[in-house]
C-alpha cells in the first residue's frame, strides 16, 4: 500500500490543527476555572467583611441596649431617692395649706 505525500501532509496537517484546537480548549478551560476560583477568593472575603460588620453592629447595638438599661436604673434609682425624700423631709408651709386656707387667707382673689 502506497501513501501519497499529499495524504500524508494533509494527515499531518489535521493532527497539527487538531493537537492546537485541543490546547486551545484546554487553555480556555484553565484560564475559566482560574478565574472562578479568583471569584470564590473574593465571595469569601466579601462575606468575612460583611461578618464582621455585622458583628460590629452587634456590638454597638448591645452597647446602646446596655446603656438604656442604666439609664432606666439610675432612673429608677432617682425616683426612690426622691421619694424617700419627701418622705423624710419636714412638710412645708405651703404644703400644709389646703384649697380652703388659701382661698381663707387671699378672699378668693383668682376666682372669677
Amino acid at each position: 500500500m502506497d501513501v501519497s505525500p499529499e495524504i500524508l501532509a494533509v494527515g499531518g496537517g489535521s493532527a497539527g490543527v487538531g493537537g492546537f484546537i485541543i490546547w486551545l480548549i484546554r487553555r480556555m478551560i484553565t484560564k475559566y476555572e482560574d478565574a472562578q476560583v479568583k471569584h470564590a477568593a473574593d465571595i469569601v472575603t466579601l462575606n468575612l467583611k460583611l461578618a464582621e460588620k455585622a458583628g460590629k453592629d452587634e456590638l454597638v447595638w448591645r452597647e446602646i441596649n446596655t446603656d438604656k438599661h442604666k439609664i432606666a436604673e439610675l432612673q429608677s434609682s432617682n425616683k426612690k431617692l426622691w421619694e424617700v425624700i419627701s418622705r423624710l423631709a419636714p412638710k412645708r408651709p405651703s404644703d400644709k395649706l389646703t384649697n380652703e386656707a388659701i382661698s381663707k387667707l387671699f378672699g378668693g382673689l383668682g376666682d372669677d
